[in-house]
């Protein structure tokens, strides 16, 4: 179990890695990069039977976001596609009961409330049987220094710690 876990937090650093270095090459390279990474994966790769066995879980936001950028796919969708894409795994996105906010301050005013009152926003979708999967990738977007309420939620949910 504590290989696992490390197995597990070395996977999000991985993932914060990935991430980091996709929003440097965004910033950078202003060009439509929502409609490239769409393109790429639309275009997964042939699923192997380790690829069935792998998971790709996140929670993203679309929408209005800092600084003064409007995403149709979230930064961490973003992500979580090129992993699909790469590995064959299978996705599953965490997607709130109560939608957060298109505007970006409504959504940190909503942030912020919900972690000074320790909130566990209720997941919509129904989870899938982890039980099947020995690589589960997890992304998430950091809001002021933390992970979202909702990942607190879903490590509940399925008993991780």
């Amino acid at each position: 179990m504590k290989n696992k876990k490390s197995v597990i937090a070395g996977l999000i650093v991985l993932a914060a890695l990935i991430f980091i270095g996709v929003r440097v090459y965004q910033l950078q390279n202003d060009h439509n990069q929502t409609d490239r990474v769409d393109k790429v994966a639309q275009h997964p790769r042939k699923q192997t039977s380790q690829a069935n066995r792998t998971i790709v879980v996140f929670f993203s936001r679309a929408g209005q976001n800092y600084p003064n950028r409007d995403l149709k796919v979230g930064d961490t969708n973003q992500i979580a596609n090129l992993i699909t894409q790469q590995t064959g795994a299978k996705q599953y996105r965490i997607v709130p009961k109560q939608a957060y906010p298109y505007n970006y301050q409504a959504t940190v005013k909503r942030a912020t409330r919900e972690q000074n009152e320790n909130a566990r926003p209720k997941i919509k979708n129904k989870l899938p049987n982890f039980k099947k999967y020995d690589t589960i990738f997890l992304g998430y977007p950091i809001w002021d220094a933390h992970l979202p309420m909702i990942l607190h939620t879903f490590m509940i949910i399925t008993k991780q710690p």
